[in-house]
């Protein structure tokens, strides 16, 4: 399922070639490195940054820990951890260069990670949310130059389309058929916390109180507060049930025919979709027959369970993440529903 983006990074000198995902969750840009062969979570990835092959690579006298909780899949299992050393090179995207970047040389991580088809993570969020360094990859394009704002476009597309971009400093205005509708966001956490008013089923308005929402283009599915969850999937079908304890909800494969529905949210006055097709994220392992719903539950208390709202929504739309001016914002493309 097309629910991730990839980018290439280049690293070190002379250059070695990383897949990365860009994540708007998180704000530490990340990468595995040679040293961490041993180490099951590395097995299963295409690339490893060498460091003693990098003449303009340093390590500094330093470690880091960092826990990521939704961006890493569909399922709803649990945290994944990474752990390194921080380290300096030069970083390069797209041509654009930053030399002597503060960075996490990865040296163990959980197994979950080895299985996904990236090599790093370069994290898109606030500085708020730093662990590695005093700035992120976009935060050093920006003071050294390069970009004239801090901020970047994203044109996620159904992996149906392709040609998905990130557009680093500005809009690629060529993409959008309406203006941008842009809303606050509360970077407390480094993340794009902002808000919804309404949800619809179809053209029916559901009970969902209007909620903050941590907008984030690394995880794919939907995350809501338990009871929203529920009531949401009641409006879909009475086949969708809960499947384990971690918040994953599924509906037999057979009754497929009847999920119809698509899910509207209203997002500063705006109304933005996601068409009946997202909802089937996929068969489940283990479960023959069962096919998992996009929406998790993030248990918990209600008043304390947040939305996070992942490429579902967002590869329909273009949207522009504004770290200068803390907003975000949502644009028609010629592709939106």
């Amino acid at each position: 399922h097309d629910v991730k983006w990839y980018g290439e990074l280049n690293v070190g000198t002379p250059p070695q070639t990383l897949t990365v995902v860009f994540d708007t969750g998180s704000s530490d840009l990340v990468i595995p490195s040679t040293q961490c062969v041993a180490n099951p979570g590395c097995t299963g990835l295409q690339h490893l940054f060498a460091p003693e092959k990098s003449e303009t690579f340093t390590s500094l006298n330093g470690s880091f820990r960092i826990s990521y909780s939704t961006g890493t899949g569909v399922s709803a299992s649990g945290n994944v951890e990474i752990e390194g050393l921080i380290s300096r090179d030069v970083i390069a995207v797209a041509g654009l260069q930053v030399q002597d970047f503060q960075f996490g040389l990865i040296t163990n991580q959980s197994a979950a990670f080895g299985v996904d088809p990236f090599d790093g993570i370069v994290g898109m969020g606030f500085p708020s949310g730093l662990t590695t360094g005093a700035q992120t990859f976009l935060g050093a394009l920006y003071s050294s130059g390069q970009i004239s704002q801090a901020i970047y476009g994203l044109y996620l597309t159904p992996q149906s389309m392709g040609q998905a971009e990130i557009s680093l400093g500005g809009v690629d205005s060529s993409k959008l058929t309406s203006e941008i509708n842009y809303i606050p966001v509360y970077p407390v956490t480094g993340q794009f916390n902002g808000t919804f008013e309404k949800i619809y089923v179809d053209n029916r308005t559901t009970n969902v109180s209007p909620n903050y929402v941590i907008y984030d283009s690394g995880t794919a599915n939907i995350v809501a507060p338990k009871n929203d969850a529920e009531e949401i999937y009641a409006m879909i079908s009475p086949f969708i049930r809960p499947i384990d304890t971690a918040g994953t909800y599924g509906i037999p494969c057979s009754k497929l025919e009847h999920i119809k529905s698509s899910i509207t949210f209203m997002i500063g006055g705006h109304k933005y979709i996601i068409p009946p097709q997202e909802l089937n994220v996929g068969t489940i392992s283990g479960q023959p027959g069962i096919c998992q719903m996009l929406i998790n539950s993030s248990g918990g208390d209600q008043e304390k369970s947040l939305w996070v709202v992942g490429g579902s929504l967002l590869k329909y739309y273009y949207t522009v993440w504004d770290i200068e001016n803390a907003r975000f914002g949502l644009a028609q493309t010629w592709h939106s529903p």
